[in-house]
């Protein structure tokens, strides 16, 4: 299913690459709507009940409506993560006590990383930056989890020459779609 949804986003990134062009965090936007759409489409029909997609921000990306309150939801997150480089970001209403799936992209979402864990607001990290409001989560934080489950490629340390792992420095391997 994530990868159906993955093709579709491909696609209207595609078509809209004929008409427009529009910055990395734009696209990872569209990119995130049409996976809700798309997993919410999937996931109603697998499952037999409503899956809805957000009808704004501080809505759950996606919210499975036959499960108990407080456990019925899962956030999504894009990040444009060329060459594996970066970290996810969200505001407030992305740090619910939720499963998330994270997915890292390339420009033309050609290559992705796609993870899933449970995560609490206290899992993301205050940014660095003092111009960026935004909470985030990294690759080196995601390293150490051990229910961050892996769809699409995946994170490790890096190796030095001798063969032995670093402790800092993590690489991100994203697969084709």
């Amino acid at each position: 299913m994530i990868h159906n949804a993955l093709k579709c986003s491909k696609t209207v990134l595609q078509t809209i690459a004929k008409y427009a062009d529009i910055s990395e965090k734009v696209k990872s936007e569209i990119v995130s709507g049409v996976v809700e759409k798309e997993l919410a489409k999937s996931l109603s029909k697998k499952l037999g009940f409503p899956v809805q997609s957000p009808k704004s921000d501080n809505d759950p990306d996606l919210l499975f409506t036959s499960f108990p309150n407080g456990k019925n939801s899962v956030e999504i997150k894009v990040a444009y993560m060329e060459k594996g480089s970066g970290s996810w970001r969200g505001g407030s209403f992305s740090k619910r006590d939720a499963p998330h799936i994270l997915i890292a992209r390339n420009s033309d979402l050609s290559l992705v990383y796609v993870s899933f864990l449970h995560m609490k607001p206290t899992d993301w990290k205050k940014s660095g930056s003092a111009n960026y409001y935004a909470h985030t989560i990294s690759k080196k934080e995601l390293i150490l989890r051990s229910d961050n489950f892996e769809f699409f490629g995946h994170i490790e340390r890096r190796k030095k020459k001798d063969g032995t792992m670093t402790k800092k420095q993590i690489d991100m391997k994203m697969d084709r779609i």
